[in-house]
């Protein structure tokens, strides 16, 4: 394939997908709305965990149903210290909360964590990265 025609089909595949941005963005019956983060550290913080593959291993074990540490770890098979270390720097940058404290079969009250993100999409522009996330809800502005 020439230069050329490798361009043009770049070219095709980008108005395919600001057309499809645009869809995501102004669906407003949808129960579930994008948003677009506007802060490039939000966008840095987001990426530099899920690049790390503990946090993501972590992240996508609670993505679909909130745990407690103890089903993380299990489901993980992470060392304890390692789990908690990220749950709490993870608590820390606001990718994951906090969904409610349960009694664990010892009758010790435990907290059970969820991924504020649910869905994540990247994009890059020019010299801008735009980042549309779905979150739970009054998780960013």
């Amino acid at each position: 394939m020439e230069l050329r025609q490798e361009i043009e089909a770049l070219e095709k595949l980008n108005k395919f997908l600001e057309g499809k941005i645009l869809r995501l963005t102004q669906v407003e019956d949808s129960p579930e709305h994008w948003i677009k983060i506007e802060s490039q550290d939000t966008i840095f913080t987001i990426v530099s965990a899920y690049s790390d593959p503990v946090t993501k291993k972590i992240l996508e074990s609670i993505n679909e149903k909130p745990l407690t540490i103890s089903e993380i770890i299990e489901r993980t098979n992470l060392p304890q210290t390692t789990t908690y270390r990220k749950i709490n720097e993870m608590i820390h940058s606001k990718l994951i909360r906090s969904v409610g404290l349960f009694l664990n079969k010892d009758h010790k009250r435990v907290h059970s964590f969820s991924a504020v993100i649910k869905h994540m999409r990247m994009y890059f522009e020019e010299n801008e990265v735009l980042m549309f996330v779905i979150a739970e809800d009054n998780a960013f502005p």
